[in-house]
């Protein structure tokens, strides 16, 4: 089924157990990303559960101020393996590479995500690992680390679920 994320959904409310995104919201505008979470919870039963990943500002600003960590280093070798820059290895290039490449137009952290589930209504809002969750049907689920590697996966995502009360 494909979705205009932008618009209502043409699905009945309260009919799912569980919504599911992932490296798909950072492709969208902030307006957007509302109209979506709000669409989201109205289609979700009482009690269900939404889990989003998505690029984590946080672990690109811990990068620059953090260069020289051995996450960070990762990330930055990572990066420029999949680049044609002819600069040195630079934690800049990675910062500005997840704004202003694979076509993304908002990169949020944990207490911005946070908010925006609560302002659409859900509860419960918690941060996991990426793969694991509190809910067996949501585990091992998130797939990006498959193109971009578990190791990269792990650093740059933020995985967050949250509830339809």
């Amino acid at each position: 089924v494909y979705l205009d994320c932008a618009k209502s959904f043409p699905l009945p409310s309260e009919s799912f157990d569980h919504i599911f995104a992932e490296h798909m919201i950072e492709h969208m505008e902030l307006p957007t990303i509302e109209t979506f979470l709000q669409e989201c919870h109205r289609i979700l039963k009482p009690g269900g559960a939404i889990r989003l990943v998505t690029p984590n500002l946080d672990a690109f600003i811990n990068m620059l101020n953090h260069p020289q960590s051995e996450q960070s280093q990762k990330y930055i070798e990572w990066h420029k393996s999949r680049n044609p820059y002819t600069f040195p290895s630079n934690p800049v290039l990675a910062f500005n590479s997840i704004f202003y490449e694979h076509g993304h137009k908002f990169i949020m952290n944990e207490s911005f995500m946070a908010e925006l589930l609560t302002r659409a209504g859900f509860v419960d809002i918690r941060t996991y690992a990426v793969g694991k969750s509190r809910l067996k049907s949501l585990c091992g689920i998130d797939k990006h680390g498959s193109i971009i590697g578990e190791e990269i996966n792990q650093i740059e995502s933020l995985a967050m679920e949250a509830t339809k009360q």
